[in-house]
């Protein structure tokens, strides 16, 4: 549901209701101080309970005070700032402070701004009933001080000038801003509306301004102070040529669309009042609050915290939700994998169960010794010993400390041809050759039967240009691993291609982008048969 937002112009003749709509903000009512005033406005108040206000006013008993006090740290330096606050404005529940850094010279004190509304009726006028009827009261802002804070975003604006704003019925709101920090601002009433007593009463008032702040020293005697005056686009003209430019005091008259727009806020074309630009400035950006005391804000605090912990356990559901999905999805894979281990793991035992003779303990047919013997011949055919194949592998790595193994694959065969896929499909530093493998002279050829295949491929380091030696060293290591008279040593590869119908492939950068002299050996080592079982014999 959309919340009702209004945000009320306050001077000592009345109030302003303005009311938010999407992301305009439009008039919407005017109460006089007086009591039908005060009646229709407490009738509003009464029709919106849950509608949020923001309060802006424009009042002629705003003080200001400048004063330092020593550097602390944070906790002791709000403390004196409070305390200093309290004597200063005993009798007024508005006040507020903002600090203006710190002087340059010195023991280097801050500079705190202490304000406070020195007359609160004019605005307790309007506070209480928003108060006696719970109402939500977000902030209390003063035109004064909104115009130091966000003037100096404006780039037409010099950073030291003298602001002057026009708002309905208070008058003008003449602020001295230097560097972005307020020194004095004060309200002068206008009775004629006139452009004549306009440009008076800006002469007038421009000239007190340059001889107070000569008084204060905030200006040197013959330096020029700038007046900046907002207006609408046809007043600009015409006070142009109603205020001229003298050697101490200098104008300037800027549109207010395009201080507005600078500001980041909005302004219709053609309106000489500067409040509907500060509040549409507060309902856009949400200024932090000035004057509004913490039991004035009470219920607009309350339900930001009920909001917060609204977001903060929808969010928590979500985020339960989201666990509670993504654990049952783990669950439920979890559930299939189980399911198929147990469909496995019966399926093994229907197959052992299957194959499982049905002797009673301490009998034993022929039958079923006959398939114990064959069971025992798979098994020795199957699982062969690696270890004569292997350990004369790790003596020869022990004794060439260049050899650098890149794969070591075996299988087991009936056919001495056959070649290890790990060897074939695993990439080498060099192609491995087209032509029949080359045997190692003296050789016995292989026998029939099951054999073991080792394949070997690896590196000599530091030999990749050393041909000769490399050739050298692939024959001793080839004549190392024939460690039984029917085992064949295959030389796949060589560090160079000698055989007679090898190619030299000039572009190519595969043996420049090797570490050392590749070659791969294939053993082949027969499987010596189990005897044949003997015919069964009856008992």
């Amino acid at each position: 549901m959309a919340i009702t937002r209004f945000y009320l112009f306050v001077n000592d003749l009345g109030t302003t209701v303005w009311r938010a709509a999407g992301k305009s903000l439009a008039e919407y009512a005017r109460c006089p101080a007086d009591l039908d005033g005060m009646a229709a406005f407490e009738t509003l108040v009464a029709q919106y309970p849950d509608a949020h206000w923001h309060l802006l006013f424009d009042l002629l008993e705003e003080d200001y005070r400048i004063e330092t006090i020593p550097h602390a740290n944070p906790r002791d330096r709000r403390l004196m700032v409070e305390r200093r606050l309290q004597q200063l404005y005993r009798e007024s529940g508005y006040r507020s402070y903002a600090f203006q850094g710190r002087e340059a010279e010195g023991r280097r004190d801050h500079r705190v701004l202490f304000t406070a509304l020195t007359n609160p009726t004019p605005l307790d006028r309007w506070v209480m009933p928003l108060m006696q009827a719970g109402a939500r009261i977000a902030a209390i802002h003063s035109v004064a001080l909104l115009t130091s804070r966000y003037a100096i975003g404006a780039k037409a604006i010099p950073h030291k000038a003298l602001i002057v704003s026009r708002q309905t019925g208070s008058g003008l709101r003449q602020t001295y801003i230097a560097d972005g920090a307020l020194r004095f601002s004060r309200l002068t009433t206008i009775d004629d509306d006139s452009l004549e007593a306009l440009s008076d009463s800006l002469i007038s008032e421009a000239a007190r301004a340059r001889q107070f702040l000569a008084s204060l020293r905030a200006l040197e005697r013959n330096e020029a102070m700038q007046v900046v005056m907002l207006c609408s686009t046809e007043a600009c003209a015409q006070l142009r040529a109603r205020c001229p430019d003298s050697e101490l005091i200098h104008y300037h008259f800027l549109d207010l669309v395009q201080v507005a727009h600078a500001l980041g806020s909005v302004s219709d074309p053609g309106v000489a009042m500067a409040e509907p630009m500060w509040l549409r400035l507060i309902a856009k950006r949400a200024p932090p609050n000035q004057y509004a005391t913490p039991a004035q804000r009470k219920p607009y605090l309350a339900w930001q915290i009920g909001r917060g912990l609204f977001v903060g356990g929808t969010l928590l559901l979500l985020g339960g939700l989201l666990a509670g999905a993504y654990l049952w999805q783990d669950s439920q894979a979890l559930d299939r994998s189980i399911s198929a281990l147990d469909q496995r793991t019966a399926t093994a035992e229907a197959t052992y169960a299957a194959n499982q003779a049905d002797i009673k303990e301490g009998e034993l047919s022929p039958t079923g010794m006959k398939h114990v013997v064959q069971s025992y011949r798979q098994l020795v055919e199957e699982w062969p010993a690696l270890a004569d194949g292997l350990s004369p592998i790790t003596e020869i790595v022990n004794r060439y400390p260049m050899l650098d193994l890149d794969a070591l694959v075996w299988m087991i065969s009936s056919q001495p041809s056959a070649m290890p896929a790990g060897l074939l499909g695993a990439t080498s530093s060099a192609p491995l050759p087209a032509a029949a493998p080359m045997p190692v002279e003296g050789a016995a050829a292989p026998p029939t039967g099951r054999y073991l295949i080792i394949g070997i491929r690896g590196q000599l380091i530091g030999y990749q240009l050393r041909y000769r030696e490399a050739l050298a060293i692939v024959d001793e290591i080839a004549q190392a691993l024939q460690v039984r008279p029917d085992a064949t040593v295959e030389k796949l590869q060589l560090p160079i291609d000698t055989r007679p119908e090898g190619t030299v492939d000039l572009g190519s950068t595969t043996g420049t982008a090797s570490a050392g002299a590749p070659f791969t050996l294939k053993l082949t080592l027969p499987l010596n048969p189990s005897p044949a079982p003997q015919e069964e014999t009856a008992l």
